[in-house]
């Protein structure tokens, strides 16, 4: 394989290929990124530099990825719950986020949320204490019981109810009253399915769909 010919050229014109600034050229080169040589003939005090060329644009491609490193690493270390970026996450996916990044303030925002998550929930278990001692909390299992108990007993009147109103209502109607009780309850069965359903929200109405 022939070996690639390398043209030198000075950092303005190496600027201009990489589109970027001679300042951002010097950078890359003060940073040992980019292979160079004084020019010959250029000033001891103010010397100027020659780079390889298609060398050079390898190698400040590296110069590149190692900036945005070290960027991306700067912004995960000094983590800002604050940043806009974050301000739709909940306070413990901050926390998580945090500690992934590997963060420097990371241990400390964790001590600080649980601290804050340890103090709701003891100020939460002293509001319950208090209320059950003022007697203003009740027994999840009796209210669930009383629930169970009420749907029951309003399943069962609901259940025959048809065969109570079916004769009467035939008579007015002038209809088949077997007809009408097995059409009543066919459509009160349905509508007993149909509240037995818990709802998605129980902020929606009652005829919500």
């Amino acid at each position: 394989m022939a070996e690639e010919k390398q043209e030198w050229i000075i950092a303005s014109h190496l600027g201009k290929r990489l589109g970027t600034s001679r300042a951002i050229v010097s950078q890359a080169r003060k940073a040992g990124f980019l292979t160079a040589r004084v020019k010959s003939g250029s000033s001891k005090n103010f010397p100027q530099y020659e780079f390889q060329w298609p060398l050079a644009e390898r190698e400040f491609e590296k110069y590149k990825q190692e900036k945005r490193h070290k960027s991306k690493s700067a912004t995960e270390l000094n983590f800002d719950v604050t940043n806009v970026n974050y301000k739709d996450l909940k306070s413990w996916e901050k926390v998580v986020l945090a500690l992934e990044n590997g963060a420097k303030n990371s241990p400390d925002m964790a001590t600080a949320y649980m601290k804050a998550v340890e103090q709701q929930a003891k100020t939460r278990l002293n509001q319950i204490k208090a209320m059950k001692e003022e007697g203003t909390v009740l027994d999840r299992g009796e209210v669930e019981e009383w629930v169970f108990n009420v749907s029951k007993s309003n399943r069962d009147i609901w259940l025959n109810w048809p065969q109570v109103v079916s004769t009467r209502m035939a008579e007015e109607l002038g209809v088949d009253d077997k007809k009408l009780h097995d059409v009543l309850k066919k459509y009160v069965i349905k509508q007993l399915g149909r509240n037995a359903e818990m709802p998605d929200d129980f902020k929606k109405g009652s005829d919500d769909e």
